[in-house]
């Protein structure tokens, strides 16, 4: 911690909080969306090679792409009272007790694909999004090194 983590607004952190869950909750609300599409492509235009499924509380994801199984986690990330997604992207070692990451982005609460530094990847209103985030996706899962 710093001196800084101390002069905070404090009466300002219960509206920040609130601004930011909401925003984290659109967030994720729009990356199910596309998973829900993912599941749609996976047999259609991906030849069955492809195959995902959200948890119930939302914030996993799991999802196979040619035998080659994957997990995408979300978790709420809070910069400047903005709430995201963040999601990270992993594959399991052989042994299946570690995990390998093969990428991480943002999902802001328009829907947009952001990076680390939330410059934008993929915009929101891109008719093709959906299926560019899986495409891109799949290849990080496929070229990730297996761990033993």
């Amino acid at each position: 911690m710093d001196k800084i983590d101390f002069e905070y607004d404090n009466h300002q952190f219960q509206r920040a909080l609130v601004m930011s869950a909401g925003g984290y909750q659109r967030a994720k609300e729009c990356l199910l969306e596309n998973v829900d599409h993912w599941k749609r492509l996976g047999p259609e235009m991906l030849r069955g090679f492809f195959s995902v499924a959200a948890g119930e509380s939302g914030e996993l994801i799991t999802g196979e792409v040619l035998g080659r199984k994957f997990n995408i986690h979300l978790s709420p990330l809070v910069d400047d009272q903005k709430g995201y997604a963040e999601a990270i992207v992993s594959t399991r070692s052989l042994s299946g007790d570690a995990l390998n990451e093969c990428c991480r982005f943002l999902v802001a609460a328009n829907g947009s694909v952001l990076n680390a530094e939330k410059d934008e990847l993929l915009a929101w209103d891109d008719d093709a999004q959906s299926y560019r985030l899986l495409i891109a996706i799949a290849r990080r899962v496929l070229s990730s090194p297996v761990l033993v």
